[in-house]
């Protein structure tokens, strides 16, 4: 997980940079451990993800402020680039945890 989430630069170079004579084992519980830290990641998500769209619609029915456009502009911004961000992280788990399956074949 973290280094789906590029919590640690130093463990994706070491990954990319293995010998092909290096064996890797990981215990299966290991990748079952990984697939739950996912869902619980996902949850901790989805749930910011509903709380700023829930924090956008809120901004946008204040008719008094003068603020209201340029903060609901940022948090639409915002938003747009944590599920990006989202879209990257699960994309890094799934190609590191069939990367490291396939080093353990």
């Amino acid at each position: 997980m973290t280094i789906a989430t590029g919590r640690e630069a130093e463990a994706i170079m070491l990954l990319r940079e293995l010998s092909s004579s290096v064996r890797l084992v990981v215990p299966s519980i290991c990748y079952m451990e990984s697939l739950s830290a996912l869902e619980d990641e996902v949850k901790r998500q989805n749930y910011f993800q509903q709380q700023l769209s829930l924090q956008i619609s809120e901004t946008k029915r204040d008719v008094t402020s003068e603020q209201v456009a340029s903060l609901s502009l940022h948090l639409e911004e915002s938003l747009i680039y944590y599920r990006t961000r989202v879209d990257e992280i699960r994309t890094r788990f799934v190609k590191q945890f069939l990367s490291c399956r396939k080093m353990q074949k």
